[in-house]
């Protein structure tokens, strides 16, 4: 569930269209909690996790990361994988679950 970010509602529809439509975790940056700049998730092994080329990223106190886990994936919230890079690259964090059908939202 949701708490603490006010995202556009017309973003979370896309964030969450995006997320079902793909069998790999979605991954991008949400800037100004409106406009959705999608990368491409580089890890290995894209049904499972997400990696973001460190020429992609984006800081800010404006800037949420948002990844999508697909419905293939049995966590529910944030995994623990998830929550350490948080802590280490320092970025406001939104989660899709497609299987459970909730956004997550972690600040630091």
């Amino acid at each position: 569930m949701i708490t603490n970010c006010q995202i556009h509602k017309d973003l979370i529809y896309e964030l969450k269209k995006k997320s079902i439509a793909s069998e790999k975790e979605v991954c991008g940056f949400i800037v100004e909690n409106q406009n959705f700049i999608e990368c491409e998730n580089i890890h290995p092994d894209p049904y499972h996790y997400f990696l973001i080329s460190p020429n992609h990223y984006i800081w800010g106190d404006d800037v949420i990361l948002f990844h999508s886990h697909p419905k293939i994936c049995e966590e529910k919230g944030f995994s623990k994988w998830d929550l350490e890079n948080q802590f280490y690259f320092q970025l406001k964090m939104l989660l899709y679950s497609v299987k459970y059908d909730e956004f997550y939202f972690s600040d630091l």
